[in-house]
């Protein structure tokens, strides 16, 4: 081979070798966005979140397809949406549709044409429209009265006319908004605020 064939060759190899590096960088750099989503998941900025990457997401539940399986979809604050799967509280998830939550969770993997896939492992549910913040516990009913109890340890003595329709739901967990009492009542049990209820939700039974 001569010296200016050989130095050709040399040229072309080191060419292919700039292209091919190119193309791998533009494929890995595929790769990643394809792993990731810009819904501003996480961050406000819109900042992108991967497979396996810790979110807060808040929004309004809704439920799309057929029972009883439905998907659970979350209408984030920025505009975008994301399905929300828990293997620990998904009937109660489903039972908030229409209701504003804030969910923590981990992004699992999903497909770039579908919304991002977010696992829960925690839920709050957010202030109503009125402003007023539901309060979730247990049912229970002690001694004729109806007490929730939260799972911090504090409890609740519910009163008014709301109290007769959640009789159905004694053991149940649920979410009810309402004023609670200032004025200490005889009657009243130990270690519980009186809680007029004005408006209740069954999270599960």
């Amino acid at each position: 081979m001569t010296p200016d064939a050989y130095r050709m060759r040399s040229i072309f190899k080191t060419m292919f070798l700039f292209a091919f590096l190119a193309t791998a960088a533009a494929t890995i750099g595929c790769g990643g966005a394809k792993s990731q989503k810009t819904l501003g998941l996480g961050d406000p900025s819109g900042a992108r979140v991967g497979v396996g990457d810790r979110v807060t997401v808040a929004g309004t539940l809704s439920l799309r397809g057929n029972m009883p399986h439905p998907v659970v979809l979350l209408e984030l604050e920025n505009g975008g949406f994301a399905v929300i799967q828990s293997s620990e509280f998904q009937g109660e998830l489903e039972a908030l549709s229409g209701m504003k939550v804030k969910i923590e969770g981990e992004v699992l993997p999903s497909p770039d044409d579908e919304p991002t896939a977010v696992k829960a492992r925690s839920y709050q549910i957010l202030p109503l429209p009125s402003g007023e913040v539901p309060i979730v516990g247990v049912l229970n009913f002690q001694e004729d009265r109806f007490l929730l109890e939260t799972a911090d340890g504090k409890r609740y003595w519910l009163r008014g006319d709301f109290v007769t329709l959640l009789a159905d739901f004694v053991g149940a967990k649920v979410w009810v908004v309402g004023k609670v009492g200032e004025v200490a009542l005889p009657e009243k049990p130990a270690d519980a605020e009186p809680l007029w209820v004005t408006g209740y939700g069954v999270l599960s039974e």
